[in-house]
């Protein structure tokens, strides 16, 4: 029973990261607002972080019940972006 609880752990941390690599990916943000995208979604959905990591590896489409423009970032002053789904700001790349 341990090694198969050890098992899925290794593969659910594994399934988060790959998708919070897509994130960064599709969206051109660092690992931290793609790990808090991922999150928000998550806690918004009322669903575990892994079923909508799963969602990201598995779709072409953001996750949850999101649209596509919630989750781009939207240009504030002085080169930053806020994004809107997740209220994080960063430095524009």
């Amino acid at each position: 029973m341990a090694v198969e609880n050890l098992q899925t752990a290794i593969d659910t941390d594994r399934d988060i990261g790959a998708a919070v690599g897509i994130l960064m990916a599709r969206h051109n943000v660092d690992y931290q607002v793609a790990f808090l995208l991922l999150r928000s979604v998550s806690q918004n959905d009322n669903r575990k972080l892994r079923d909508v990591a799963a969602e990201v590896l598995t779709s072409r489409h953001p996750p949850g019940r999101q649209t596509r423009q919630s989750l781009h970032p939207v240009e504030t002053p002085r080169g930053t972006n806020r994004h809107r789904h997740t209220g994080v700001v960063s430095a524009a790349v």
